[in-house]
């Protein structure tokens, strides 16, 4: 009777591993023989095959070279070492084709708790590594901390939230308001809804190693910023010249929720549009159109100013 039980056993297991086997670890290829589903960032020399991890999202691929760390040791360039569970229960950043030895329904997880505004406090100062960040231990990736008496007394100082700072490389992206491109997307949003929009920008970048952005605050002779000069841009508000409200100043808002990430902020000026092609909109009064009209020129749709005026 138990050999009858044992025979039944092994037969299911046998069945279960055909079935739930990938054809890229049953089917072995002319040259390279067996592959192994991964991450195709984990492929060295791109010597992979698509298509033969069918249970796995479409950037894992079939692998025929020694692939590189997996979760256990591999450290993310933001939120330092993972960790392999089912990705229903990563509540962070989940990446498949990290977890080897584990079924395509665990991925490694990463804990992507940004610090706030007043947690982000210059502490134990590395050349190799930036400023820290005092956090609770917990809030702390990978345990890399510095001991230092600028943090109070139930904080550490921690390297891992911005140990991707290099501050010899500008890795941008631009972030562009003119006809509502980027952000906002759109017009008729409300101050919190554009506020939303702005952070889930910018944790996309953060999350792929972005530490710079151009920040379009002039689209057409309007602001995006509170201005003395310039009138609120119709993009933010739909209609040039009115003050977003409740009252907010995009810019100022930007840098803060970008510092605390870790990104530095560049202002972009359009200096010479003055309104986009196509658009019908009224010019505020305080317009450098209508103010200078003299040095303001319509060419190709588009209206100009002259800058050898």
């Amino acid at each position: 009777m138990i050999h009858k039980y044992l025979f039944i056993f092994l037969l299911v297991c046998f069945i279960n591993e055909l079935i739930c086997a990938e054809p890229c670890e049953t089917t072995s290829h002319p040259t390279y023989g067996f592959g192994k589903c991964v991450h195709s960032s984990r492929c060295p020399h791109y010597l992979y095959v698509s298509n033969l991890c069918p249970n796995y999202p479409s950037e894992v691929k079939c692998c025929y070279s020694t692939p590189t760390e997996d979760c256990s040791k591999y450290t993310h360039p933001t939120y330092g070492l993972g960790k392999c569970i089912k990705s229903s229960q990563c509540t962070g950043l989940a990446l498949s084709g990290y977890c080897d030895g584990y079924t395509s329904d665990y991925k490694c997880c990463f804990n992507t708790t940004i610090p706030t505004i007043t947690e982000l406090k210059g502490c134990g100062l590395s050349t190799t590594k930036g400023k820290g960040v005092c956090v609770s231990s917990e809030k702390c990736p990978n345990g890399q901390v510095a001991f230092t008496n600028e943090c109070s007394s139930n904080e550490v100082c921690c390297y891992s939230l911005q140990k991707d700072v290099d501050y010899y490389e500008f890795r941008g992206a631009w972030i562009s308001t003119v006809a509502n491109i980027d952000w906002p997307s759109a017009r008729t949003l409300t101050t919190d809804q554009q506020k939303a929009e702005l952070i889930n920008i910018l944790n996309t970048l953060k999350s792929t190693g972005i530490n710079v952005v151009v920040f379009q605050i002039r689209p057409a002779g309007d602001a995006l910023y509170n201005s003395n000069y310039e009138p609120w841009s119709y993009y933010l508000t739909g209609t040039q010249g009115k003050a977003p409200s409740p009252f907010w100043d995009p810019l100022k808002f930007v840098i803060q929720e970008a510092h605390v990430r870790n990104i530095d902020v560049h202002a972009w000026f359009n200096p010479y549009r003055a309104k986009n092609k196509g658009e019908s909109y009224s010019l505020a009064s305080n317009h450098i159109a209508l103010k200078y009209s003299q040095y303001a020129y319509n060419y190709a749709g588009y209206l100009w100013m002259d800058p050898g005026s």
